[in-house]
């Protein structure tokens, strides 16, 4: 508690599971939403479910063992028991509420987590809480667990930042930190380095200015990347010089490296004016910054979408159109899924029209043709 400690009378706590007024530590009778103290101060903390009251023992060495605690109460109903005023979607009785902007992921949580197929979750010990490296979880503070509050948005345990500004020239200047937390766990992993997602060969195809990258690699390796190809005279062979419906592109050029166009690109140089600040963190119009890696990707997880994209987006391979090998692509399916009432709404909550403007891409990713 206090202006040391881990809610809102700390101003450096950016966020915490209990508001309470401005500037305030939560209440006694707040804390007993989660906590059940008929153990207290013998040196075991223990929970109560959301769901039943029963109670939940955590064990420090063992971070799962919150990981019951956190789906009892991000799940579709809420915390059915609460020992407040509160009610189920606001057990805190603090006037935030589970299920709307800016908290509506609230109550799907479970539901992503316990999917039909989940990268994080299937990926060594990976729970709810930790210290943002392998084998823990994303949530604590500043590298250890802790529920209570962080310094980062989003209870996280690492730095992420969700709201990236515009720098001169509608650019993003790459800065790590404001990827640390994924980053930083993924260097573990040589499919979904830093390296694979933003890097690309000096001087190949895809080095271009208005879709930098801060690491040159020998090629480039994210298939997030896109062809199209202009003059007939130059289509494959294989095509019998007839056009594939997934060469679609023009507007981004020959070559366009996808992550590093999102992420930090600028495209005044092609006339088509720069990426806006782009993306609504939690659906809120007041946390407004550019696209970053949660604007596509579920990390909570997913029923077995591509690259644990949102179901909402739909992306999927090959589909409608059956390629010529080795073409291999992906695309909307429905296609209409590029418009503003899937785009702008929860859970991608962009906040410009930018593909209802551009229009539908699939993104032709095989051969790379570096």
């Amino acid at each position: 508690m206090g202006a040391n400690g881990d809610f809102g009378a700390n101003a450096s706590m950016l966020s915490h599971h209990v508001t309470g007024t401005a500037g305030s530590d939560p209440s006694s009778s707040q804390c007993l939403v989660c906590h059940d103290l008929s153990a207290h101060m013998r040196g075991t903390v223990l929970l109560r479910s959301a769901d039943t009251g029963s109670v939940i023992t955590y064990d420090p060495a063992r971070p799962s063992t919150l990981e019951p605690f956190c789906l009892s109460c991000h799940d579709s109903d809420g915390a059915l028991v609460t020992s407040t005023s509160g009610t189920s979607f606001n057990p805190f009785n603090d006037n935030r509420f589970l299920g709307v902007i800016p908290n509506v992921a609230g109550t799907q949580i479970k539901s992503y987590w316990t999917g039909s197929v989940n990268r994080h979750k299937s990926i060594g010990s990976l729970t709810c809480a930790g210290s943002g490296q392998p084998g823990t979880g994303c949530h604590g503070n500043n590298g250890k667990i802790n529920m209570h509050g962080s310094s980062m948005n989003g209870l996280l345990a690492n730095s992420m930042n969700f709201q990236i500004p515009l720098t001169s020239g509608g650019t993003n200047t790459f800065v790590y930190d404001n990827y640390k937390l994924c980053f930083d766990c993924h260097d573990n992993y040589s499919s979904v380095t830093k390296e694979v997602v933003l890097g690309y060969k000096q001087g190949g195809k895809y080095d271009v200015p208005w879709a930098p990258t801060p690491y040159y690699t020998s090629a480039i390796q994210t298939l997030f990347r896109d062809r199209f190809i202009g003059n007939p005279a130059n289509y494959p062979a294989y095509w019998s010089g007839v056009n594939q419906p997934y060469n679609d592109s023009p507007l981004l050029g020959a070559y366009a490296p996808l992550h590093n166009f999102h992420l930090l690109g600028d495209t005044s140089s092609l006339g088509i004016g720069s990426i806006p600040l782009s993306w609504k963190y939690r659906g809120s119009a007041l946390l407004i910054g550019r696209i970053t890696c949660t604007t596509c990707h579920n990390v909570h997880g997913t029923n077995g979408t591509v690259r644990s994209t949102y179901q909402e987006l739909g992306i999927v391979a090959n589909i409608p159109y059956t390629p010529l090998p080795p073409d291999e692509y992906k695309t909307f399916d429905p296609v209409s899924n590029f418009d503003d009432a899937v785009m702008k709404s929860y859970p991608i909550n962009c906040n410009s029209s930018c593909h209802q403007t551009m229009g539908p891409t699939s993104y032709w990713f095989s051969p790379a043709d570096e």
